[in-house]
């Protein structure tokens, strides 16, 4: 081997062992984050009710609102939103229902109304 190929074995050697260190380096960093992060979780089993209640809220923007349109179990109480749906015809306000509020798909309402799913399409658009 002459002086330049031990040159450059040298070098590849030397940045093989500096690539192997930062990833030594980066799994340590990852690893000590880890068990930070672990430190701070707290399984929903062990909490209190209060605690669980304070991770979310209920939105109760319209509830003071009179008008309100009643389609199965759900009512809606925003003014404009029922004055929108009364606008429409009693068939495509059920599919609109169904669709948005009943998250059912065209193929299920179609089923349920015996029309086709274009037509439930046409409706809904």
């Amino acid at each position: 081997m002459d002086r330049q190929e031990r040159n450059e074995f040298e070098i590849r050697c030397a940045f093989n062992g500096y690539c192997k260190q930062v990833i030594r380096n980066e799994a340590a960093n990852a690893h000590k984050e880890l068990n930070r992060l672990s430190q701070k979780e707290v399984l929903f089993s062990d909490m209190s009710n209060a605690d669980e209640k304070s991770l979310f809220t209920l939105d109760e923007y319209f509830k003071d609102l009179d008008n309100e349109i009643s389609i199965g179990k759900v009512s809606i109480s925003e003014k404009l939103l029922s004055e929108a749906l009364l606008s429409l015809s009693e068939d495509k306000r059920e599919i609109i229902f169904m669709y948005y509020f009943s998250e059912l798909k065209d193929i299920d309402i179609a089923g349920l109304l015996n029309l086709s799913r274009s037509a439930i399409q046409y409706k809904k658009n």
